[in-house]
């Protein structure tokens, strides 16, 4: 079922932000993405979202629809800082 995978996924993730606490990126289509956000115990370390299906597109790609929504999360994380 996709909802046992999404729950094993995000164990799997807790473990490895625990060793490497970086942001988190999600890239998945609808409905998973928001399954998978209603589901993560790891909600603290989600850095924002990619939409859509990117199964197939190159890294280099990847990396430039990525870009701009680590930029926007290390942009607020710096205003956060700055507020406190």
């Amino acid at each position: 079922r996709a909802v046992d995978f999404l729950r094993r996924v995000d164990r799997a993730l807790g473990a490895a932000l625990k060793l490497n606490p970086a942001p988190l990126i999600l890239v998945a289509a609808e409905p998973t993405a928001s399954t998978f956000r209603r589901l993560s115990r790891n909600p603290a370390r989600l850095a924002g979202t990619v939409k859509g299906n990117h199964l197939t597109t190159p890294a280099d790609q990847l990396v430039e629809l990525i870009r701009p929504v680590l930029e926007d999360y290390l942009k607020s994380r710096g205003r956060e800082a700055l507020d406190h």
